[in-house]
């Protein structure tokens, strides 16, 4: 009777320490591979359970169970979000054609005598590619420099006018050279040189 009564006791123990390494284990497993934690308590790839067999190993137990649930360090460092990338939009502009396509410049001379004045008219030609108001100026450079205040041309369509000075000028003899400056919607320059005997 002693006998069977010591294998009875000893069966219901080792179940009881069966129970609780299955627990161990299941929560373990529940832990690292449904929660993404990781024990900040071992330090091995193998984790082995020992039986429980006095309070101070319970007590323990339960420390281990509670570090399961730690987060690691460097899954704490995981950002929650993932930076969105800000599409970067770039402005395609075609290049302008110029609508001046075409300058010329001529002078007319009135002379008199070197020792006198001699009168010079500015004469030119501009040449567009489609309508717009053209900006201008004359430039003339030698014994005297005359530059003129801007003038402005409106050209309704693709077209060529003719262009004269707002002035005269008058000049001692001598070698000049005198320029059309188109100054918008494009630039463009014509330059002749001349003499006044």
């Amino acid at each position: 009777m002693l006998l069977k009564h010591l294998c009875k006791n000893w069966a219901k123990r080792e179940m009881e320490e069966q129970m609780k390494y299955r627990y161990w284990t299941i929560l373990l497993i529940f832990a690292v591979l449904v929660l993404g934690c990781a024990p900040t308590s071992f330090s091995g790839t193998e984790v082995v359970p020992t039986p429980f067999n006095t309070p101070t190993q319970v007590g323990r137990a339960a420390q281990t169970s509670a570090s399961l649930f730690t987060v690691s360090p460097i899954l704490a460092t995981i950002p929650t979000a993932l930076p969105v990338a800000t599409p970067i939009l770039t402005a395609v502009v075609s290049p302008v054609s110029p609508i001046v396509i075409g300058v010329s410049v001529g002078k007319n001379v009135t002379f008199t005598s070197c020792k006198g004045t001699n009168s010079v008219e500015f004469t030119g030609t501009i040449t567009t590619s489609d309508s717009a108001t053209v900006e201008y100026d004359w430039l003339l450079r030698g014994a005297a420099i005359f530059n003129s205040p801007s003038q402005n041309t409106v050209f309704h369509s693709a077209q060529r006018h003719n262009v004269f000075s707002s002035a005269q000028y008058h000049t001692a003899c001598g070698k000049y050279s005198l320029s059309l400056h188109v100054i918008a919607p494009n630039y463009m320059i014509a330059t002749i040189n001349f003499f006044i005997p």
